[in-house]
């Protein structure tokens, strides 16, 4: 082989040889009255072969399990695998060699009731009857007091705040209690369940008490009426109908965002 003194850089030059053969180092562009030359050997170090009886001895790879007590302080665990011994070997087969590793275990709080306020409209079956004197089909000049069925709405509108109540296991429904108004200004209350379509949306549905308008005590329907003032101011009274609601949220009373720990102070293992 060459090397170039002048010009060449220290490196490693790869030289395939047979034990006893010859080979010659040839040093160009040098000064031999200035430096000397030495070649050197680097021993090489035999490799020791491992006893079958060691390589059988490798313990296999198996399962390590840590029990851990949780303490409801802690919002999650770090899991450290580091080596402990350096001189164990492992048979590790196929699937490389193995290396210290860092997981994470998060352990948020238990789910819990939350509570959120929507308001939106609802449709009832709380409808007032619809009243009216008219002349006595019998009697001329006589008025009667009738219902006109035909007449009364199908179908009651108004306006109701919800109070939502649902659990973070079954965050798609659960119970709901209201306070409405409808177009008589007339307070009603609602019982029931909804169900949420998304964060803010609720179809509420269930059972609504109201008061509804009724006959004074002293008149009832088809008899002759003498006073036509009977039915200016009509006395109410507690019914109960069904009802169907559709609300949006606008207050979130509850948080659904648990905190991946518990908190900045305390710790152990």
């Amino acid at each position: 082989m060459v090397f170039n003194h002048q010009v060449g850089v220290e490196t490693a030059y790869t030289l395939r040889l047979q034990d006893g053969e010859e080979f010659s180092v040839s040093i160009a562009n040098t000064c031999p009255q200035k430096f000397a030359y030495e070649v050197r050997g680097i021993r090489r170090e035999a490799p020791q072969p491992t006893p079958r009886s060691e390589i059988r001895s490798l313990p296999p790879l198996s399962t390590k399990n840590i029990n851990v007590v949780h303490s409801d302080s802690y919002g999650g665990y770090v899991v450290v695998i580091s080596v402990a011994n350096e001189e164990v070997a492992c048979a590790t087969g196929n699937g490389g060699p193995l290396e210290s590793k860092t997981f994470i275990i998060f352990t948020p709080e238990p789910p819990d009731w939350n509570v959120s306020m929507s308001g939106g409209f609802t449709i009832s079956g709380l409808i007032d009857p619809v009243y009216a004197i008219k002349p006595h089909p019998t009697t001329p000049g006589d008025k009667q007091l009738v219902e006109h069925i035909d007449r009364r709405d199908s179908a009651n509108l108004g306006l109701a705040a919800f109070v939502n109540t649902y659990h973070e296991r079954v965050p798609w429904i659960g119970p709901s209690f209201g306070l409405g108004v409808r177009g008589t200004n007339e307070t009603e209350y609602y019982v029931g369940g909804g169900v949420r379509l998304s964060d803010k949306t609720t179809i509420n549905f269930g059972a609504v008490f109201g008061p509804v308008a009724q006959l004074p005590a002293t008149v009832s329907l088809g008899e002759t009426v003498n006073d036509e003032n009977v039915l200016t101011t009509l006395p109410t009274r507690i019914e109960r109908s069904w009802f169907i609601g559709f609300s949006y949220s606008f207050i979130a009373v509850g948080t659904r965002i648990q905190q991946p720990f518990a908190g900045s102070g305390g710790g152990g293992s």
